[in-house]
């Protein structure tokens, strides 16, 4: 029997101010997202912003000295903007109706982490991703919630051993070369050339790659998307790798486009994906953000995949999991 699994990385906005109609499309796509999961009766991850559990304004009580080192926004074009925005943001950030509504959810939601603030872990002191942890883990128990599953901000894989000092159980991993280790070692030969090239060529000719990719994936290939093999790392904790990059990551236009040519790319790379899990007997997990449902279209791709999902799993072919649930089964083996 194949096992589909879902995860929502919940949020409104990661390290800057967003829009008002930004907020307004992550705010609707929560709980569009919320009724299409009741609808088909799937339970999902939903790993949460700490600061969506709260109504402050302010963060920087919550952590020993400075929030965010010059290190910290490096990977920044403007750092002290970005600080300056962060201690910004807006009363309309907080989330406790988007909360309420999840919790009051029929589905087993599996409600977990995605840390307090949103920093990339893998720029942060591990004393700075113990402070995140605390402030999710105050904001959360204040709902009654103790969160066993996380999601690392923008996947950046880091300070795993903090989650384990921290009970979690489970985290999403990536997939590729180094998937899983803390920081790469400096006598570590480089997996391929281009490692070696300065960070800017490697990251717009990864970004090029990885749209061609998708164009590839989305209109020629028959290939299904990768099934997943949860590990229990040496912290104890098991590591469960996303099938897929974000599930709505390529362009609007893109995803228009195709849809036009040959429907939508996301719903035929994902029923590919639950069907090799089926005959596989493997782990297809999916994951996005309540936000990057941009048009209808987006919503009524989704709604069909788990209408696929819903009569596969009546046929006995397939059952639905939350992350904490792989994790558990992967334990008790």
């Amino acid at each position: 029997m194949g096992t589909v699994v879902v995860s929502v990385d919940a949020e409104l906005s990661n390290h800057r101010q967003p829009s008002e109609r930004e907020k307004r499309r992550a705010r609707y796509g929560w709980r569009r997202l919320l009724e299409l999961f009741e609808t088909h009766d799937v339970p999902a991850t939903w790993a949460v912003v700490g600061r969506l559990f709260t109504d402050t304004t302010e963060m920087d009580d919550r952590a020993p000295g400075s929030w965010f080192t010059a290190e910290a926004t490096a990977t920044f074009d403007d750092p002290a903007r970005v600080v300056a925005e962060r201690n910004r943001l807006s009363r309309s950030l907080s989330g406790r109706s988007l909360i309420e509504a999840l919790l009051d959810s029929d589905p087993d939601h599996d409600v977990g982490c995605h840390s307090y603030s949103h920093p990339r872990f893998s720029n942060i002191t591990r004393a700075q991703a113990d402070a995140e942890l605390t402030a999710a883990a105050a904001a959360m128990g204040e709902w009654g919630l103790e969160p066993r599953s996380f999601v690392y901000p923008f996947n950046a894989v880091d300070h795993r051993d903090v989650l384990a000092d921290r009970g979690y159980l489970c985290y999403r991993e990536t997939l590729g070369p180094g998937a899983g280790q803390e920081r790469p070692t400096p006598d570590r030969p480089p997996y391929h050339p281009l490692e070696l090239a300065p960070e800017s060529v490697k990251w717009w000719a990864g970004w090029a790659l990885d749209r061609v990719s998708e164009a590839y994936d989305a209109v020629v290939s028959e290939e299904p998307p990768a099934l997943v093999e949860p590990e229990i790392q040496d912290t104890g904790l098991v590591a469960i790798p996303a099938s897929l990059p974000q599930l709505y990551r390529m362009p609007l236009p893109a995803r228009q486009a195709v849809r036009r040519m040959r429907g939508c790319p996301v719903e035929r790379i994902v029923k590919l994906g639950i069907d090799a899990a089926i005959e596989n007997d493997g782990i297809f997990h999916v994951w996005f953000h309540p936000g990057d449902f941009e048009v209808e279209g987006d919503f009524q791709s989704f709604e069909s995949i788990l209408e696929y999902v819903a009569e596969r799993r009546e046929d006995g072919d397939l059952r639905t999991a939350t992350m904490v649930d792989v994790a558990e089964r992967t334990l008790n083996f």
